[in-house]
């Protein structure tokens, strides 16, 4: 799925490295211009309003400060930047909520959708693939109110697989740092993916036939 428009500094952003070494120079800009907004929408997967959500960033990131200190041979030398922060935050909202992450296996609402982990040619892909919406959807839903839709739809899933499809769809993380943000196994975090995934397609197509 396409990545949603990310905050950048300049044509040529620093690395996840980089915004390390930035933090322990004690210049977060970088870090705050980037990867603030992912991080809000992580915590607001969780139950709460905005200044909550906005609340447990702020404990994160002075929590990530603390982490990652001044000294470059510190103890998160080589960690991404952005999964610390992430995982910061799970671990606030949890606080906040005690609503924790179910890590176990999410089933997909529809299985057979998909092929089997370990189809020969098509791993995983989709076996009976979304069917084009194309001029039925822009005749029956109002386009101004699709990204509000797909919010709404999104917490609709749940806690986890909210959290993993706004790191990786809506916010273009790659799965390591995924997984690693919500202290999950790869394998974990695949598979909230692929179930939000099926989860909102299944909501949206629903939402469209019922216009």
């Amino acid at each position: 799925m396409p990545t949603l428009a990310l905050i950048r500094m300049s044509t040529e952003p620093l690395t996840d490295e980089g915004l390390l070494d930035a933090c322990r120079a004690g210049d977060e800009s970088a870090f705050v211009r980037r990867h603030h907004p992912a991080l809000v929408a992580l915590a607001r997967c969780w139950p709460g309003d905005a200044h909550e959500a906005q609340r447990d960033v702020a404990s994160a990131w002075m929590a990530l400060l603390e982490l990652v200190g001044r000294r470059s041979d510190g103890p998160s030398r080589g960690l991404c930047v952005r999964a610390l922060a992430g995982r910061e935050v799970t671990r606030a909202a949890t606080r906040r909520t005690n609503v924790a992450l179910q890590a176990a296996d999410v089933p997909l609402v529809d299985p057979d959708r998909f092929f089997a982990g370990d189809h020969e040619l098509w791993a995983e892909e989709w076996a009976d693939p979304p069917r084009p919406w194309g001029e039925m959807a822009a005749r029956r839903l109002d386009q101004a109110d699709v990204p509000w839709l797909l919010v709404r739809r999104t917490r609709e899933l749940g806690v986890a697989q909210a959290a993993a499809l706004t790191l990786r769809d809506i916010h273009g993380w790659p799965l390591v740092k995924c997984a690693a943000a919500l202290e999950l196994s790869q394998p974990q975090a695949r598979s909230l993916v692929r179930a939000a995934r099926e989860g909102l397609r299944a909501a949206l197509e629903a939402e469209i036939d019922s216009r």
